[in-house]
């Protein structure tokens, strides 16, 4: 890798025309609990993803029909004492692009609590080179010199990763296609699984998630329209990702699934609420 590459972060903000052109990985808020490093490869997409240790869970039943505010793009959530928080990329307008964040008593009913900041950070544009607009996935930052690629579509777009530690194992969780269309989304998650953090990661095929593998376990199902931007969070939600709602004009929202691990060790998602 040049120290061009090294050296060039990729962004908070693009549009969706941008972001159809360019397909990105990465997911969340920066200012979270995670840095994810993104750096383009002439092979595919180098991935650095955020890793998520937790126990492991053993049941899943339907998702839960989230109530209240449940507008957000890109979400991570947390779990305190009960009490959840989901934190999503900015948005423009009044708040200027600073990160959103929504609060539940249950993981189940959400309020809006306002934003985190007053807008993009000042040292954003510095270290993009241009003033962006929203605090967007992948994140500015950067840890060391060294990428790992982990996975690569030949082209095709691949972002949102994650990575989560179950039995031992290691699942990388991705989302494919694209984003940011509302009804006319086509994001799905995907993941794969390695012995190892660096990799490589294999679908339930064997087929290599550098050659364009991937394991579907999440996709447009009834008014769920292309769900990503997923993490399989720490909490006992098990994985928070959004959709874009049809009854509400293809507007993002939050949703939550729980897992069940199967026999074979993959994840298999809970069914999606009527």
């Amino acid at each position: 890798m040049t120290h061009a590459a090294d050296q060039r972060t990729i962004d908070v903000q693009q549009e969706a025309a941008e972001r159809d052109r360019r397909p990105l990985a990465g997911t969340g808020p920066f200012v979270l609990r995670r840095a994810i490093e993104v750096a383009r490869l002439a092979a595919g997409i180098a991935l650095a993803a955020p890793l998520t240790l937790d126990a492991p869970l053993h049941a899943a039943g339907l998702q839960p029909q989230l109530r209240g505010d449940t507008r957000i793009h890109d979400p991570s959530v947390i779990e305190v004492d009960g009490r959840f928080a989901a934190f999503g990329a900015g948005e423009r307008g009044r708040t200027r692009g600073a990160i959103r964040v929504k609060t539940s008593p249950d993981g189940v009913t959400w309020t809006d609590a306002g934003a985190l900041g007053k807008g993009v950070p000042e040292w954003a544009i510095g270290a993009l080179g241009y003033q962006p607009t929203n605090v967007w996935a992948p994140s500015i930052s950067r840890r060391g010199p060294t990428f790992i690629a982990l996975a690569g579509r030949h082209g095709g777009a691949i972002e949102a990763p994650s990575i989560r530690e179950h039995a031992g194992r290691f699942y990388l969780f991705v989302s494919f296609d694209q984003c940011c269309k509302g009804v006319a989304s086509t994001y799905n998650i995907r993941v794969g699984r390695a012995d190892r953090i660096e990799g490589p990661y294999l679908d339930k095929d064997g087929k290599a998630m550098l050659e364009g593998g991937g394991l579907l376990i999440l996709a447009t199902t009834g008014r769920f329209i292309g769900p990503g931007g997923q993490e399989p969070v720490k909490t006992s939600k098990g994985v928070a990702c959004h959709c874009y709602d049809s009854d509400a004009g293809g507007v993002s929202r939050l949703q939550l699934s729980p897992i069940l691990w199967t026999s074979d060790g993959w994840p298999d998602l809970g069914a999606a609420p009527h």
